[in-house]
């Protein structure tokens, strides 16, 4: 018998079939008086959550990764020449600073998401980088270009964090890895084409007066700043918060999250427990590894149009040829989320998905053949792509709290901006065409991620099995076995 709480009362679903349609949901008395089934009832509320949220969160993250990777577009399309920036190593220094306020706003960010509202934070500061991204346009040097890059990150580096807590605030745990999935990869997905429009718009060369590569930004930033002021009006709020679903559905989101983790009550941050979370090893080694994954996927995105020229395509060609990899990615990595979801599993789909994203760094680097370079960008990108929510949903899945929850979540896409600096220095103008250094340096941060799935996993498989024991015990030992609580929560397990 499962149940579906209100604030009032306990209400029984049973799991056997009813005969009546739902549409939006049932009400209180629907409940009681027909029973309705548990599985359509959750199918419902599941389906209402997933289309508020995930879509407009996916496409606001489309067009932050547009805004931020268009600097290699505008590169290739004139702004090189017209703002000198092949000069020394300034393409990659302008890289390199946005990493750097995008790091220092990220923790911060996360704190300020439970004041004001994730519809209200996140929506308003994608207003704001649209309109840093407009200007962009109007640069007419590379230290103007710098300071606008600044600021950019400055204003994008809450958000994708800000994410991933909201989203692993209404799921269970077995369900956040598809979710982040769907997230992430609507966002990639939309991203590919919207590099294919980022070279139309550099056809645009001349209209007005402008050149091409300022065409893009101009584009660029009246879509962000379309799609953000409809996000002001859609983003929902954390559950608790939340006006959309009706207080039956509200309770029975609050009650699953409770029963899979016993964390659906928000639990202020105090000082304190920042400092306790900051000294817990679990949480960096996770953002470790999300380095180890970022830093090849903001390469590939910030050089690979470079690369590719510097394979003998054409601009047009180059532009092209760098969005369906990642159309590729939408549908691998997809499928490996529902897997993993499906299994309750972690570690062994992440380690597939290094291996072949260091088979497709080999490929880029050593092969003689230009076909079979083009694969293994294929292979790069579907394995770091597949490992971007992956990494997510294991730290997710293995934390409990929310305020520690927004903590690690800010904390590994903090790692996520030293990936970026990483790609910014390693990939340099000097090692084209076949950039070396970069990529074995890519190389061995996936070596150290597959070092790290294994110690992780050894060490979560042991700590499980003593707190398997524990969970056994009678509520007298209780205070005997507490130590082998983990998260110290009796009968919570970590995902392997």
């Amino acid at each position: 018998m499962s149940s579906v709480p209100s604030s009032t009362s306990s209400l029984p679903v049973t799991e056997k079939s009813s005969h009546m349609t739902v549409s939006d949901g049932p009400s209180l008395a629907e409940v009681e008086a027909n029973q309705i089934d548990y599985a359509k009832f959750k199918k419902i509320v599941l389906r209402k959550v997933d289309r508020r949220l995930l879509p407009i969160l996916g496409c606001l993250y489309s067009v932050a990764l547009m805004d931020r990777m268009n600097l290699s577009t505008a590169f290739v399309a004139g702004a090189a020449a017209d703002l000198h920036l092949a000069v020394s190593n300034r393409y990659s220094v302008l890289t390199l600073l946005f990493f750097v306020s995008y790091i220092l706003v990220e923790l911060p960010s996360n704190l300020f998401i439970r004041r004001f509202g994730p519809r209200k934070w996140l929506g308003v500061t994608a207003v704001l980088w649209g309109v840093v991204t407009l200007c962009t346009a109007f640069v007419n040097d590379w230290r103007q270009l710098a300071a606008l890059r600044v600021l950019m990150g400055a204003l994008e580096g809450g958000f994708f964090p800000g994410c991933v807590y909201l989203i692993s605030t209404w799921y269970v745990r077995r369900e956040v890895q598809t979710r982040l999935a769907a997230f992430y990869l609507l966002s990639t997905f939309i991203a590919g084409f919207i590099i294919v429009l980022g070279y139309s718009f550099t056809l645009m060369e001349g209209l007005g007066g402008i050149r091409g590569w300022r065409w893009i930004y101009i584009m660029g930033g009246l879509i962000t700043l379309v799609v953000a002021l409809v996000a002001n009006f859609v983003i929902v709020d954390f559950p608790d918060q939340n006006t959309f679903l009706t207080p039956e559905q509200t309770a029975f989101v609050h009650d699953r999250i409770q029963k899979d983790r016993n964390d659906a009550e928000y639990d202020p941050f105090t000082w304190d427990k920042l400092l306790k979370y900051a000294r817990e090893p679990k949480l960096w080694i996770f953002g470790l590894m999300y380095l180890g994954v970022t830093a090849p996927t903001y390469a590939i995105g910030y050089f690979l149009p470079i690369i590719l020229g510097g394979m003998g395509f054409s601009t047009r060609d180059s532009q092209l040829l760098s969005a369906p990899p990642y159309v590729a990615s939408v549908v691998s990595s997809f499928i490996v989320a529902v897997f993993s979801d499906r299994t309750g599993l972690r570690a062994p789909f992440i380690a597939g998905q290094t291996i072949l994203t260091i088979f497709g760094l080999a490929l880029i680097a050593y092969s003689q053949l230009e076909s079979s370079r083009l694969v293994g960008v294929f292979f790069a990108v579907m394995g770091t792509q597949g490992n971007f929510p992956a990494i997510l949903a294991w730290q997710s899945n293995n934390v409990v709290g929310q305020s520690k929850r927004a903590f690690s979540s800010a904390l590994t896409v903090m790692f996520a901006g030293f990936g970026g600096i990483v790609a910014s220095t390693v990939f340099r103008s000097q090692d084209s065409p076949n950039y070396f250094p970069g990529l074995w340096t890519c190389i061995g941060l996936q070596l150290m991620n597959l070092g790290i799935i294994a110690c992780l996993t050894v060490a979560f498989w042991r700590k499980n099995k003593k707190a398997r024991v524990a969970a056994e015990c009678s509520e007298g030992e209780d205070q005997q076995y507490a130590k082998d609580w983990i998260e110290g929560r009796k009968g919570f397990f970590y995902t392997l």
